[in-house]
């Protein structure tokens, strides 16, 4: 059975999905600009899906792909 989660819920999860990416990128050494580059988005985006602002699963890809 799926869970169906609210939205103050969702954006508290997506804030900490985002804070843990945040962690991984930086700990790799990598920029937002990097991050954008290699999943062919802009920085903004990144930067919005750190923030939990954008739940992109392109995305959340790379980060997974790269230690989440």
């Amino acid at each position: 059975m799926c869970r169906v989660v609210s939205t103050p819920q969702k954006r508290k999860m997506l804030e900490e999905i985002g804070k843990e990416c945040r962690l991984i990128r930086t700990n790799c050494g990598y920029s937002q600009k990097q991050v954008a580059e290699d999943v062919g988005d802009h920085p903004v985006n990144i930067s919005a899906f750190e923030n939990g602002h954008n739940n992109s699963a392109t995305i959340l890809n790379w980060y997974v792909e790269h230690g989440y």
